[in-house]
Parts: C-alpha cells; sequence; structure tokens
C-alpha cells in the first residue's frame, strides 16, 4: 500500500519555519504528495482542493475526528493541569514524536481532522479504515489548478467563492454570511479611516494552528504626507 504519490522532505508542521511560512511546504504536498502520510503525528494530509472538496461532500466515508483527540503526546505537566481541571483528552493510538516538554496540541480546528470509516483512495493513494485525516485547507487557496495566479491575496479574483475557508456541503459554516458581513464592514471603517497605512512589522508572528494561519497582531501605521506622495506609493 503506498503511503503517498512522492516523498516530500522535511514535513514538521510543528516546526517554526512551517508556522512562518507553510506555502513552501503546501506546494511541496500539492505537487509530489497530495495524500502523505505523517509519521510524526500518524495523520494523513490531503492537500489538494479536488480532494479536500471531495472529502467535504462524503459523509459516509469522511467522519469528522474527536476534538479531543491529542495529535503529539501529552506532558506529565500538562496532563496533571488536565486532571485536576476534571478534563480528560483521548490520547493517540501509537506513540509520536514530539519535542521534549511540548504540551499537546489537540486537533486544532479539529473539525477539519477525520475519521476515515472505511478503506478509500485518493489520488492514487490507498488510506486505511480507521485513518485519521488532516484537510489542508491552508492551502487548498493557493492551489494553482482551481485559481489562477493563486499567490497574492485578491478578495475580487474570478472564482472567490470556490475556496472552502468555511467549508463545503453539509458541513457549510451557518456563520459564514455574517462572517463576510463583518470582515467587510471592518475593511470599510478602517479603509475610511486610515486610508493610507503602511506595515510596521512585515512578518508579525504567527499562530501555529495546523488547519489555518492567523497572525497573533498586525502593526501598521498611518503614512507621512511625504511617504503617500512619493512615485509609486
Amino acid at each position: 500500500m503506498p503511503q503517498s504519490t512522492g516523498d516530500p522532505a522535511g514535513v514538521d508542521l510543528f516546526a517554526d519555519e512551517y508556522v512562518a511560512d507553510p506555502d513552501p511546504v503546501l506546494r511541496a504536498l500539492r505537487e509530489n504528495a497530495p495524500v502523505h502520510h505523517d509519521e510524526r503525528t500518524g495523520l494523513w494530509l490531503v492537500s489538494r482542493y479536488t480532494d479536500v472538496r471531495a472529502a467535504l461532500a462524503d459523509p459516509v466515508v469522511f467522519h469528522p475526528g474527536n476534538a479531543l483527540t491529542a495529535i503529539t503526546p501529552i506532558s506529565g505537566e500538562v496532563m496533571r493541569v488536565l486532571a485536576r481541571a476534571g478534563k480528560s483528552v483521548t490520547l493517540p493510538p501509537s506513540p509520536t514524536t514530539s519535542r521534549p516538554g511540548s504540551c499537546a496540541v489537540c486537533s486544532a480546528s479539529a473539525r477539519w481532522t477525520w475519521v476515515i470509516s472505511t478503506a478509500t483512495r485518493m489520488s492514487g493513494v490507498d488510506i486505511p479504515a480507521g485513518a485519521q485525516v488532516l484537510l489542508m485547507l491552508a492551502g487548498t487557496g493557493s492551489d494553482p489548478e482551481v485559481f489562477a495566479d493563486p499567490e497574492p491575496l485578491c478578495p475580487g479574483r474570478k472564482g472567490a467563492r470556490r475556496h472552502l475557508a468555511f467549508d463545503y456541503g453539509r458541513h457549510l459554516c451557518l456563520g459564514a454570511g455574517l462572517a463576510r458581513l463583518e470582515a467587510a464592514e471592518v475593511l470599510r471603517a478602517v479603509t475610511t479611516a486610515i486610508p493610507e497605512v503602511t506595515l510596521v512589522d512585515p512578518d508579525p508572528p504567527m499562530l501555529g494552528l495546523l488547519s489555518f494561519r492567523a497572525p497573533v497582531e498586525v502593526l501598521v501605521r498611518a503614512r507621512t504626507a511625504d511617504e503617500t506622495s512619493r512615485p509609486g506609493a
């Protein structure tokens, strides 16, 4: 049984380099191993848009995972904290590697981890029954097979509504319309109040989430009149 259609080297979902810039890894997975078994976590990584969309549309084979299922081993300190709080966490079915002293990383945005009910095949790869699958939503919006010139952020690009950020099919987020309205209002208010801004830190610290990429903070400042009047500004 093949474990992937390729062998992308150095896949580490918790590495600082991946958190800072996951695009190279996501691109390598899409191109060389669209369905890849990650030995560090035991997860099967599905990265191509068409495969992720197909999984979301198949409730018979793909079942939502348990939000309390840990992906990495839990340290003794964290277990004691959880026990005192009266919480329980499902441990991984088999040992996985972890940084010394690291806490458990539960399926961050666990709704994107799925359990295969019956053996299935995706992109030429056999996935066994009972396997845990991580749908790499962060990479689907940059899939060149779906979006032309996918790298730049362009909300008004052709086919923009085909993105999977709000899920798909029966799993479509009920708050998608409200989220779009809120985002539009925020952008409208900010651009009206501060029409000309410059990034203070072009590389802000990022949250280490498995499914999504989000900055901890984004600092900007208003442009000066001199900056605004410069050619190309």
